[in-house]
């Protein structure tokens, strides 16, 4: 009768183990089918997703890494001449007493999302003494807004053309032009505050949950026609 006892203990442990071990097995299976098939779903809209952030992006880079003339300087007979195009869209030009011997800097100031030329100046002179190109900013309202900022190319400049460049992002260039290049300058182009560029695209990661799972695992397959 004891034996009897401990020989329906053990099958019924026996039997709730096979039980767990059964329910355990039709849970991964479970899960493996419906992982299965949300695969052509749920990562199919993640990876839309992805290609829409990632075009966005370069874009966004494009027009970042666009260049813009936005400054002549011309050099000739040890002289220093500064062409710029104005709001109203006429050219202008300035003469300069820079010496193209020593260091020329072409100083601008970002204002309200546009980059202004301010002045031009050699090494040998001080900014405050240097060619005011746009009187309106002998004085630039710093306190006014927090992203104004200054900022200023130079180099030693030869005969010749010389083009000051701008990227979407506001960084200056100083590059020679040829002598019967056709530029367009464009008075006070834009600056945009782009992020910075992401390293690298995070791969989509699936957050599925038990319950999509259990739905997917649980939906007829789709028949191809």
């Amino acid at each position: 009768m004891y034996i009897s006892s401990i020989v329906g203990r053990l099958r019924a442990w026996v039997e709730m183990i096979l039980v767990g071990v059964l329910l355990i097995a039709i849970l991964s299976a479970l899960w493996a089918v419906g992982r299965a098939r949300l695969s052509a779903t749920v990562y199919a809209r993640r990876l839309e997703a992805l290609c829409a952030d990632y075009e966005r992006l370069r874009q966004d880079y494009n027009r970042a890494v666009s260049r813009t003339a936005v400054t002549e300087l011309r050099v000739s007979e040890g002289a220093v001449k500064v062409i710029v195009r104005t709001a109203d869209g006429a050219t202008r030009e300035f003469a300069t007493a820079c010496r193209p011997d020593r260091e020329v800097y072409a100083d601008y100031v970002v204002l309200d999302g546009r980059l202004w030329i301010r002045r031009v100046f050699d090494a040998d002179t001080a900014p405050a003494a240097g060619t005011l190109i746009d009187p309106a900013l002998a004085g630039v309202p710093w306190a006014a807004d927090e992203s104004t900022v200054g900022k200023a190319v130079y180099r030693k400049l030869a005969e010749g053309r010389w083009l000051v460049t701008v990227t979407g992002n506001g960084s200056l260039g100083l590059e020679r032009a040829p002598r019967d290049a056709v530029v367009q300058l464009s008075p006070a182009p834009p600056v945009a505050d782009f992020a910075a560029v992401q390293r690298g695209l995070e791969q989509a990661q699936a957050s599925v949950s038990w319950t999509e799972l259990l739905q997917a695992a649980f939906r007829p397959v789709a028949r191809a026609p």
